[in-house]
């Protein structure tokens, strides 16, 4: 059993700070960030959301163990080189691409958990049935297929398939319709809410950000669950972790 403290995207707000510190005093909890520490609608908040940024690196470096950095679609555009993303920070983005890159062994794609019965997933957005099948095109016939030629990826944990990924930068970025792109869905940085419950990866549960909203959300899909838990407020610089047990 596993006790899950998942932390939704950041936007630079502190409010992590308490329910980490608590949570690494139970040998029991692992900690995941959802992503999106970068870029906020707030003014003036660019060197606060900087050092918040290195504040969570540093302590992600003295527990490798026990947190997870996920990659979210704001943090992904200063690596990726994609600047039209709403909140594209200009001024710090050299700063921001400098912080990421040199330490982007830190950060992942995906965390899972496989527990007796059920398989959970934590991405930024969440994984479509659309997006995976593009996942396995791509390791199959595309650039991947030299990466993969060795590894039965079949037989791989759902989420360290995912994370070998993380440097596809065209394919990790892909925006479906719902959020203004031209794909049937959306990646695991862009997937909409919408589009997860239409086109929802059968067979896990899966535990996402990215759709910000004012509570958590629990969507039963033919038994999977959805969890949408990005219910930061960035005007009121609050968040609120959201915690599970996984047996």
């Amino acid at each position: 059993m596993i006790n899950l403290v998942v932390i939704p995207d950041i936007h630079g707000i502190s409010d992590w700070r308490f329910p980490v510190t608590n949570a690494l005093k139970d040998p029991n909890a692992h900690i995941v960030f959802l992503g999106d520490y970068v870029d906020t609608h707030v003014q003036g908040n660019d060197w606060k959301i900087f050092e918040n940024l290195k504040e969570i690196i540093n302590i992600k470096k003295k527990n490798p163990d026990r947190i997870t950095l996920l990659i979210g679609n704001h943090d992904a555009a200063y690596v990726y080189n994609k600047p039209n993303i709403s909140g594209f920070n200009y001024f710090m983005q050299y700063s921001y691409r400098d912080i990421f890159n040199s330490n982007w062994n830190l950060f992942q794609l995906a965390w899972g958990y496989q527990g007796k019965e059920k398989y959970t997933l934590v991405t930024h957005a969440g994984l479509t049935n659309w997006f995976y099948d593009a996942l396995i095109h791509e390791a199959r016939c595309g650039r991947m297929n030299q990466i993969f030629k060795d590894i039965d990826f079949m037989k791989l944990p759902l989420h360290e398939f995912i994370n070998y990924f993380d440097n596809e930068h065209d394919l990790i970025w892909t925006i479906g319709i719902s959020r203004g792109g031209m794909s049937f869905t959306g990646s695991i940085l862009w997937a909409d809410m919408y589009e997860l419950v239409t086109d929802n990866y059968a067979g896990i549960d899966q535990i996402v950000g990215h759709t910000n909203i004012r509570s958590v959300a629990i969507k039963n899909i033919l038994g999977d669950k959805l969890y949408f838990v990005d219910n930061h407020d960035e005007y009121h610089e609050t968040l609120s972790a959201f915690s599970i047990e996984l047996d």
